[in-house]
């Protein structure tokens, strides 16, 4: 026996699904774009707004007929499959506003599902976006009925209002334009409010007039006024969505089905990209001209003369053509620029390509382009406008001397990316943003008081790291780290400094390729080269220029091992295939993790994933100190890079780990309390890190640079949560320090991104004289052709007019650009597709950044900066947005993005 739904149940909750679907995704729309519009404009142009929505509800009704006829059940299944798709996708809108306080981008975020992990990142959410789903689903079945009913009375109404035309029409041609009312059901009981009995009495009525009685009838003065009224509410839509500005409107017109085209949606073609690329100029030729050129300076300066042209100055042109001495044999990838064979035989020179990985070309060689394409895409830091060098500055006075003498050695190198460790908690101190943040919704002074008992045992080991006191009363609790560092040595830790991107994979790169990412979607670059070499092939063609051959007991003969070690998932987004690209002689991920057999006990807490891509980071100890003691017997040099995880969301612990409730008024589930355990955890991790460095005898003669890869926001800070699409300081700003026990301790404050920290690395082994010979002449080399500044130097704020900008990418990557410089407290970040505003502010009088200037416009932009911080703050607004422009395009270029270069 089959079970059959009634056609009148299927129209009901398929139409109920479509409406609230199309209703709640349009009320987040209108929600979150209230307050960026002026009061009257959101009203004036409401109704346009709500338009696209009207009608497909429409188009969905009149595809829902009582009838059961083959055609009508063909539309009856299309608006039910529709329905389905357009309640999920309402859901999810709804319940990823409610985790983060975004707006979903359909195109990225079908980009998380080509990979495990990155469909685990999705399911994060799926919890809330099934609540949120049956409820609409619920609302949909309530309403349904209503709604179906209400439609059809409508839609009747208007084709009523309409038949004398149809009629007209009807004479003219018979038995054409019949109107059937859509409450009527042609072979069943109708469930409608309308009946349109009358409709065939009418239509003979109308024919049995003479046409001067028909027209005389309709040309009285009643007749003309309710034509007028009935033209005017579609007149009304036309007018004022010809006259409303085109942003944010055009965004918040779109109807949810129209919205989900977007997945869609094509790349541009190589040939639309390689034009852009092309046609793209340095927006201040002013800046450029040959009067501010550089000449170098020293045996290794290069000099700085861009052209006002496609055609390279003939500085500029020396560098291209220049070939080194020191590039010999078999060369590791990221050094194709140098290479003598590129000229002839392709970007990649000499190099084979690499096993198991393709090239990547978006063009394939499948499209031609009726275009003069770029000779070569390499990088030249002799035409590049926005290159700002410091290394003809002398070292920063408190490292000159320790410097100078060869008291700090540096035998290895350890770099550690911190997971989501925000400046203001790196330590975490009591006089900071985070700290006001924490405590603002306190009850009283004893809430206050036992919170401080608290929160000053969070980060312990990053005091000691740092060199910031937290300003809490002293814990005297045991650590599990003890620094030996003398008072006043520690080593260099930078204060104001930007993530050059918000988004994990991106900062990685940055941070060991000395290469800004691209403001594109999703880790890109993961398929491609970076264009310039990466810390692990640094380290390898220094040992391709070393002779090791009785290197002795002398360290700086020895040579290098790259390695990676980290607990987190290598599939996600492409890291796999990039950290292949790096060259790590070693790896350690979760995957080796969960493939030793030997080693694996899944009752371990260890081994119980607390995010949904990593386990614990003390996981991997074992396998960190085996390999350590390994490259020590082999009397080798190490780089090696560590990744941290516990602090990404959903901040768990491990089971087992004591549970504190810093913010006890709020409630144990609060994210803040999370997190703040996490960091606790971390902080304890990296303590057991620096034991290890100093069990091992290490710790004296490493260089440990320690590097959040973005910061975090709560809804605290800014009603959003996370760094998706979030514009907040808090999610730019990041912990950076440089640590060494013989170097002085020093607090530098600098708006830099971690652009500077490979030239900063290459510029402590030199100044350290922790190479040799051969390896201090590469490395003083390479140090001058790289973007970021040296932190170890008094950092140029500007040269002449040009600033030293900090731009960084916003997650996902392609909708929006944070722009800073060194010489301004100023922040702007700018949309790239014109789906949101502008956004200055100043977070250093103003941290939790409430005092902002926002405009749809560059001119509104440069017009409310101007009231709001003065003239000066409109002429860098001014600069500062098509600087950024500029940089997207010029990203593009040089990492060879869908081009045929």
């Amino acid at each position: 026996m089959t079970l059959a739904i009634p056609v009148a149940v299927i129209n009901h909750v398929s139409f109920g699904a479509l409406c609230v679907s199309l209703i709640s995704s349009k009320f987040l729309l209108l929600r979150t774009h209230f307050i960026t519009v002026p009061l009257a404009s959101f009203f004036l142009y409401l109704p346009t707004m709500v338009m696209s929505d009207v009608v497909t509800i429409a188009i969905g009704r009149l595809l829902l007929p009582q009838r059961t006829k083959t055609a009508a059940n063909v539309g009856r299944g299309v608006v039910a499959f529709a329905s389905l798709v357009f309640l999920g996708a309402a859901a999810s809108q709804i319940g990823f506003y409610y985790e983060t306080g975004g707006n979903v981008d359909w195109r990225d975020a079908s980009a998380f599902t080509t990979d495990h992990d990155g469909l685990m990142v999705l399911l994060s959410g799926l919890k809330t976006v099934t609540i949120v789903g049956t409820a609409l689903l619920i609302v949909s079945i309530l309403t349904g009925p209503y709604m179906y009913r209400g439609a059809g009375s409508v839609l009747d109404k208007l084709a009523q209002d309409m038949r004398p035309a149809l009629i007209a029409l009807r004479s003219r041609w018979p038995g054409r334009f019949r109107y059937i009312p859509l409450n009527e059901d042609e072979d069943s009981d109708s469930d409608s409010v309308g009946t349109g009995s009358s409709s065939s009495d009418e239509e003979n009525q109308w024919d049995e007039k003479s046409p001067s009685d028909r027209y005389k009838r309709d040309n009285t003065p009643r007749s003309w006024l309710r034509v007028a009224c009935r033209l005017a509410v579609p007149a009304f839509l036309l007018i004022t969505s010809m006259i409303r500005p085109h942003t944010p409107y055009d965004r918040i017109s779109i109807t949810l089905p129209i919205a989900l085209t977007a997945i869609f949606e094509p790349l541009p073609t190589a040939c639309q990209t390689q034009q852009s690329v092309l046609d793209n100029r340095f927006p201040f030729p002013d800046l450029l001209s040959p009067s501010a050129w550089i000449r170098p300076q020293s045996d290794y300066a290069k000099g700085w003369a861009p052209s006002l042209t496609s055609r390279l100055s003939p500085l500029a042109e020396a560098y291209r053509e220049r070939t080194v001495e020191w590039f010999k044999g078999s060369p590791p990838r990221g050094f194709f620029r140098w290479d003598p064979a590129r000229f002839d035989q392709g970007y990649y020179g000499s190099l084979p390509p690499l096993e198991g990985i393709k090239p990547v070309n978006a063009s394939n060689g499948k499209e031609k382009c009726d275009m003069e394409l770029e000779e070569d895409a390499y990088y030249n830091p002799v035409s590049d406008p926005m290159k700002i060098s410091n290394l003809d500055h002398d070292l920063l006075p408190a490292l000159r001397e320790v410097l100078d003498n060869g008291n700090v050695k540096i035998r290895h190198v350890v770099l550690v990316m911190m997971e989501g460790v925000r400046d203001d908690a790196w330590p975490l101190r009591k006089d900071t943003h985070f700290y006001d943040l924490i405590t603002r919704k306190a009850r009283d002074a004893d809430d206050i008081a036992l919170a401080n008992e608290r929160l000053a045992r969070i980060t312990p080991n990053a005091e000691r790291i740092t060199g910031l006191h937290n300003g809490f009363a002293p814990t005297h609790d045991k650590l599990n780290w003890t620094d030996t560092a003398e008072e006043g040595f520690g080593g260099v830790n930078v204060l104001g400094t930007y993530t050059p991107a918000t988004m994990t994979s991106k900062s990685y790169e940055t941070l060991l390729c000395g290469t800004p990412p691209m403001s594109v979607s999703g880790f890109i670059e993961g398929d491609m080269d970076a264009y310039q070499p990466c810390l692990p092939q640094i380290f390898d063609m220094l040992n391709n220029v070393s002779d090791h051959d009785g290197a002795g007991d002398d360290y700086r003969n020895h040579p290098w091992r790259t390695a990676l070690f980290q607990s987190t998932s290598e599939q996600y987004d492409r890291l796999d295939v990039f950290d292949k690209r790096l060259g790590f002689h070693h790896r350690t991920t979760r995957r080796e993790v969960e493939n030793d057999e030997t080693r694996r006990n899944d009752s371990d807490p260890m081994y119980q994933l607390v995010n949904y891509f990593a386990y614990p980071e003390p996981v991997t100890l074992p396998y960190l100190s085996e390999y350590l003691d390994d490259t020590l017997g082999k009397q080798e040099r190490l780089f090696l890079t560590h990744v941290t995880s516990t602090t990404h969301h959903e901040w768990d612990t491990p089971t087992g780990f004591p549970w504190t409730h810093y913010i006890h008024w709020n409630g144990e589930g609060n994210h803040l309390n999370k997190f703040l355990n996490t960091m606790r955890y971390h902080d304890e991790w990296m303590g057991t890190l620096m034991n290890l460095l100093a069990e091992k005898g290490m710790a004296n003669e490493t260089l440990v640079v320690f590097a959040s890869d973005h910061g975090l926001s709560f809804y605290e800070d800014c009603g959003k949560e996370g760094t998706y699409d979030n514009d907040h300081v808090s999610n730019f700003r990041i912990g950076l320090t440089f640590r060494h026990p013989h170097l002085p301790r020093v607090q530098y404050e600098v708006n830099a991104t971690t652009l500077s920290v490979l030239p900063t690395i290459l510029d402590l082994l030199v100044s350290s004289g922790s190479l040799n010979e051969q390896e201090t002449h590469v490395a003083s080399d390479l140090v001058h052709d790289y973007e970021g500044q040296s932190l170890i130097r008094p950092y140029k704020k500007k040269d002449g007019d040009r600033r030293a900008w900090s731009i960084t990418v916003v997650n996902p990557g392609s909708s929006k650009l944070g722009m800073t410089s060194a010489d301004v407290p100023w922040r702007l970040t700018m949309p790239l597709k014109g789906e949101s505003e502008y956004r200055m502010t100043n977070p250093v009088e103003d941290p939790f950044e409430e005092n902002l200037v926002t405009s749809w416009t560059v001119e509104g932009l440069v017009k409310e900066a101007r009231k709001k911080f003065g003239e000066e703050a409109a002429q860098w607004a001014s600069e500062a947005v098509p600087t950024g422009e500029w940089w997207v395009l010029e990203k593009k270029r040089l990492w060879r993005y869908h081009t045929l270069a």
